[in-house]
């Protein structure tokens, strides 16, 4: 008996075969962020052979609604998706891309992204790194992979000749370090970056000059008691920061990098001591009032230079109160001990918006804990992040294309495995589809919320119209930088609100594998509302629309 099959019969076939063979590599927007008016476009790269008719469709979500659902024909393997997107700034969506058989109508391949509409990166700096700067470098792949993680502003870390002279004497020279590095490499990347949409920050510390210059500058230096120039081991030293010969050369330097680099700004770094020194004539200096002078005057000198401005690091939260006043792009704290839970990561970035809440913070928690085999740091990592995120800020943790930072000298960076990286793929993605939810400048903490299950905690905030109630699987006492076993899922986790007014809507979203915002089935009676969270992993947000 032969069995002859029909045209759409042998259709149906291959495309099935195809449904096997073609896979999404890449999915992510071509910018790390999207003013308002510009269209929307994500790259999609795919394996296999896709058939003559291919549909690629986009569909962008916001919260549980659908916004748009567009198609366009798909050649592969790489191609460009363009869409249009509201224009309201400060807003997240979802992306999802099918690619489907034109002819029969089979999804190919599935894949998802995320991306946002914002004024400036600095409305939700999502902080990354680079420190690779050896001659020959390329950075193309490394700036596509910070761009699926949507970092949208990049420190380069210890890119310069020295810290008193940014500029090197040749292309190809030597750090302090002893890393052989080129501005030639420096210059690809900052070009990289800022073609898509990144806005690249060249490290620059406030003090620090190498041996060869502080010696030869006496009068340039802080002392301590004994009259001693204070150094860190003798390798870099403290200059006075107060208005003088020194600040005038390291404003200079801020320029020369923003003009002759073309950088964007100055990420300007600092130790974190002493709170008071001497100068060259035995004078007091309070270091924390000369350090918010310097702050200011830099990001005035920064603007005048053509560049956006600075950030100043906190070091331990320090000297924040004294710095918090001056005119700075972002705050920014360096976490050391005794911060070392994540209810403290949590405080710190609450307590930094109340000194400021127009600037939005971003932490420098560096995880230790997966120096050595980041894969055993992979719950104490999306714990912490999702403490900083879930409390309005922003982790600087993720560069140089798929590492991760793991200490303070940038160029140890970690690279964990590919099932962690996906976990920190659909993190990052999490909280640019949801950031209007965590990043909003008015939400602030509220009380009153009480959860059922003594292993949740949780992190209540509300603004106008809006409440949310982030639900962490870890107690707030628990160390951040500590290696910690995968908790249980806990399961029908009852939360308690009380609320006055009407509820228009409560939904529950998570990084943790789900595919984007759900409505909730909830109680609200007697000005309280009670909801059952299905489940929580790492990270469960309950969003509470009014």
């Amino acid at each position: 008996m032969i069995l002859r099959a029909t045209s759409a019969a042998l259709r149906l076939m291959i495309s099935m075969e195809g449904n096997h063979s073609v896979k999404i590599t890449a999915c992510h927007p071509t910018r790390a962020f999207f003013r308002p008016g510009e269209h929307g476009e994500v790259v999609v790269r795919v394996t296999g052979s896709v058939p003559g008719a291919t549909t690629a469709r986009v569909i962008i979500t916001e919260l549980e609604r659908t916004l748009l659902t567009a198609d366009s024909n798909f050649t592969g393997p790489e191609q460009i998706i363009t869409f249009p997107l509201p224009t309201t700034p400060g807003r997240g969506y979802g992306v999802a891309m099918e690619l489907i058989d034109t002819a029969t109508g089979q999804v190919l391949a599935r894949g998802s992204t995320a991306l946002d509409v914002q004024n400036s990166w600095t409305d939700a700096p999502r902080y990354g790194f680079l420190s690779e700067f050896a001659p020959a470098e390329e950075y193309e792949q490394r700036a596509d992979a910070l761009l699926a993680r949507h970092i949208n502003v990049v420190q380069f870390y210890d890119w310069m000749y020295r810290h008193y002279q940014y500029l090197p004497p040749e292309d190809t020279f030597t750090d302090i370090l002893h890393r052989t590095l080129s501005l030639a490499s420096t210059r690809r990347a900052v070009a990289a970056v800022q073609a898509r949409q990144m806005a690249a920050m060249a490290y620059g510390s406030v003090y620090g000059a190498e041996p060869d210059y502080a010696l030869a500058h006496p009068d340039e230096l802080l002392y301590d008691d004994a009259g001693k120039p204070l150094s860190l081991d003798g390798a870099f030293y403290f200059q006075d920061v107060r208005p003088g010969p020194w600040r005038d050369r390291i404003l200079g330097e801020y320029r020369k990098a923003i003009q002759d680099v073309h950088f964007d700004g100055i990420h300007a770094d600092q130790y974190g001591f002493p709170e008071e020194a001497k100068d060259a004539h035995g004078n007091l200096v309070q270091m924390g009032p000369a350090l918010a002078g310097i702050v200011g005057a830099a990001q005035h000198a920064v603007v005048d230079a053509g560049g956006d401005g600075i950030i100043f690091n906190c070091v331990t939260n320090w000297p924040i109160r004294d710095v918090a006043p001056e005119p700075q792009l972002c705050t920014y704290i360096e976490v050391w001990p005794p911060y070392r839970t994540l209810g403290d990561l949590s405080r710190l970035v609450g307590g930094a918006k109340e000194l400021a809440q127009q600037r939005q913070v971003i932490l420098a928690a560096y995880m230790s804990a997966g120096a050595s085999t980041p894969n055993d740091a992979e719950t104490a990592t999306l714990l912490a992040s999702s403490a900083i995120h879930a409390s309005g800020g922003f982790h600087l943790l993720l560069g140089e294309g798929t590492g991760m930072l793991v200490d303070p000298y940038y160029p140890k960076f970690a690279v964990p495995g590919p099932a962690f990286q996906r976990k920190l793929v659909a993190h990052w993605n999490f909280i640019v589809r949801y950031g209007a939810y965590l990043f909003d400048r008015s939400l602030v903490p509220a009380t009153g919320a009480k959860v059922g299950n003594k292993k949740v905690w949780s992190i209540h905030r509300k603004t106008e119209g809006l409440e949310t109630v982030s639900l962490l699987n870890a107690h707030p006492d628990d160390l951040w930088d500590a290696l910690k076993a995968k908790p249980p899922v806990r399961r029908n986790v009852r939360v308690e609100i009380p609320l006055t007014g009407s509820v228009s809507g409560v939904f529950l979203a998570s990084p943790d594998g789900a595919t984007g915002a759900v409505a909730s089935d909830y109680e609200y009676a007697h000005g309280k509302l009670v909801v059952t969270v299905p489940s929580v992993r790492t990270w469960t947000l309950l969003i509470i629309t009014r």
